[in-house]
Formats: structure tokens, sequence, C-alpha cells
């Protein structure tokens, strides 16, 4: 990843899983040192990411603590990247208003 950063290749990660094992919470936070272009899961993987608690069964998502929506903007602002949220309804931010 980090030739990647290097050569202005944009890196996509689908955040598959977080918040479902110490690994892939750890393994996200590992992947997240690099510049992100697009951060991508649903929203229990997408608050699990950003900290927030969130009961997860699985790589299904869970019930999210807190308003998805203002979650994905505060990740995406905080890492730089677009952050896009799959489910019934998609969410697609840069962070901004």
């Amino acid at each position: 990843m980090s030739a990647a950063n290097q050569k202005g290749i944009p890196i996509v990660i689908d955040a598959v899983g977080v918040g479902a094992t110490k690994y892939r919470n750890d393994k996200i936070k590992e992947l997240l040192q690099y510049k992100v272009a697009v951060l991508k899961g649903n929203a229990s993987e997408i608050a699990s990411t950003a900290g927030i608690g969130v009961s997860t069964k699985g790589v299904d998502s869970g019930k999210v603590s807190g308003d998805i929506i203002q979650i994905a903007k505060s990740l995406a602002y905080e890492l730089g990247c677009v952050v896009a949220v799959t489910g019934e309804k998609d969410i697609c931010t840069d962070g901004g208003s």
C-alpha cells in the first residue's frame, strides 16, 4: 500500500467484517495508516471503524448507536477520504456538508 501511495494510485478499502473480530478491528487500524481514497462498508462496519459501539453478528450489519450519516461524515473528514455506507439507503460522503 505504501507503493500505491508513493505512486498516487488510489486505495479503496472494503471494511468487510470490521467489528466482528479483534483481528479485523486491528487490521483496519493498520490499513488506515495509509492514505485511502475510499472506505466502503455497511453501517456497522463503518461505525466500528469510527470507534462507535455496535452490535454486530458476523459480517452482517448490526444496530448502530448514533446517526450513521453523521458518523460517516465525521469519519470521512477525519480520514480525508470518501466514505461509502451500503445498505437499504446508500450513503456517500467526503465529510463536507
